[in-house]
């Protein structure tokens, strides 16, 4: 049985690599989308029947079943439900699906109501109990194929994903599950969300889409950090206050978290959040002070048009200095660090945050 899995996941693995960057047409998915509605339409009569199949009159269920596909394929065609990626399905396609299979439905049922209505009922029109059970099983195989295939492919990603992140998300929000849902589309890491983390009384001691939402005196403790093996903490609530964010970043660093923060709307890449966008905690947040600022006039005389090299940019203190030299105009900044992904991210800030965008040509990474 265990090589018999094995050989499964090899064979699933090996059809990840070679179609990863390949998309399915979506004439493939109304295909399949349409052969389903009609073979399921057969199903349907037979469960009407009670599976008595001596009394299935095939050439009139045949008939009937054109006609329903007919109707559900306009319908599909108006709708675009065979439009999605598959393995990205999320609830807008599985609504644009329940739309084009229930206004397929309710047009079947009218005809059928008109065609009662005025004591003709037509032998290419399916009954009622027919078409409830029709629209059924077409709603949750459609549904239902590509929810698999979506994990199935996701499975297989992070599968083939080396590093890997263990997370808590300060914030029981629409933050919070926007940033979960950021979290679950990087294919470069692995996160794991162990816990939400939220001051609100009415939020803790419930799951947020299976995930415990815990008060911060039950999460920064040494048994949870050490029994979940959280790594990361991500701060994803836009309207804290400066003491709550200090408090925080302190607690994190007590227990050696890397923490980030979730940048204000307005820094979103079209409307949307990615991972990296996610900013790690500047070292001034943690000031007990405001920070001193010097001369400007002195500061542009030392930077302005100099080349400037800063090693470490990618840490809290080294990232925090390139967003403040960098908009002193330097002639060039290079940006020293080892670490290859944070300064990847901190790459992707200065080419997309909205302030540090129009310097962020003066900038090199090495």
């Amino acid at each position: 049985m265990k090589a018999r899995n094995t050989r499964l996941y090899k064979f699933l693995m090996k059809l990840y690599r070679r179609y990863y960057n390949r998309f399915l047409p979506r004439w493939y998915v109304l295909i399949f989308d349409i052969l389903s509605i009609y073979i399921l339409f057969f199903l349907a009569y037979a469960i009407r029947l009670n599976f008595k199949l001596a009394e299935f009159p095939l050439d009139v269920v045949s008939v009937k079943a054109a006609v329903a596909l007919l109707v559900y394929f306009v319908f599909m065609y108006v709708f675009r439900s065979y439009s999605g990626i598959i393995r990205h399905t999320g609830l807008h396609e599985i609504a644009r699906v329940f739309q084009a299979l229930g206004v397929a439905f309710l047009s079947l049922v009218f005809i059928a109501a008109l065609s009662d209505l005025f004591h003709r009922p037509s032998p290419f029109i399916p009954r009622y109990a027919v078409l409830l059970i029709h629209f059924l099983l077409s709603f949750f195989m459609l549904t239902g194929v590509r929810l698999i295939v979506k994990t199935v492919f996701h499975r297989l990603v992070r599968a083939n994903i080396k590093m890997k992140r263990r997370v808590i998300i300060f914030g029981a929000g629409s933050a919070g599950m926007v940033t979960r849902s950021a979290l679950m589309q990087d294919h470069q890491t692995d996160y794991q969300v162990v816990a939400f983390v939220d001051d609100n009384s009415g939020k803790t001691h419930k799951m947020l889409d299976g995930i415990p939402v815990m008060f911060p005196e039950k999460v920064f403790t040494n048994d949870f950090i050490s029994d979940s093996r959280a790594d990361q903490l991500i701060i994803a609530v836009q309207n804290i206050s400066i003491d709550r964010r200090k408090d925080l970043i302190e607690k994190g660093l007590e227990f050696q978290l890397e923490i980030k923060v979730m940048p204000p709307v307005r820094d979103w890449i079209n409307g949307k959040l990615s991972t990296s966008q996610l900013r790690r905690a500047r070292i001034e947040e943690l000031l007990e002070r405001p920070p001193i600022r010097l001369g400007v006039d002195h500061v542009i005389r030392e930077l302005e048009g100099k080349v400037v090299l800063i090693t470490g940019a990618a840490g809290s203190i080294g990232s925090g200095l390139v967003r403040q030299v960098i908009t002193y105009k330097p002639a060039k900044l290079i940006l020293l660090d080892q670490a290859e992904s944070p300064l990847y991210d901190l790459q992707f800030e200065l080419n997309h945050n909205s302030e540090l965008k129009p310097y962020a040509e003066r900038a090199e990474y090495v």
